[in-house]
């Protein structure tokens, strides 16, 4: 998908949850409640430990196909967006 298309695809999503969370399992699980209550744009931020691990494990092993838009939110450092 197109830089274009993600950000028409988020324009129509008019909402992103933002899940922080004290730990990865629960951040996963209220991320994958709400996929399948049909929103599927959602920010983890940095500071729920593992994230980047999450993030890549929720966007790589989608078992419904939905499509989805997962991404890092708290990024305050230049390395933290490498």
């Amino acid at each position: 998908m197109k830089k274009v298309e993600r950000l028409l695809k988020l324009k129509e999503a008019r909402i992103v949850a933002v899940i922080r969370k004290d730990s990865k399992e629960e951040a996963k699980k209220i991320t994958e409640t709400l996929i399948e209550a049909g929103i599927t744009t959602i920010e983890i931020t940095l500071t729920t430990p593992n994230a980047l691990e999450l993030i890549k494990e929720l966007t790589e092993n989608n078992e419904n196909q939905v499509q989805s838009f997962i991404g890092a939110g708290t990024v305050v450092e230049k390395e933290m967006a490498l």
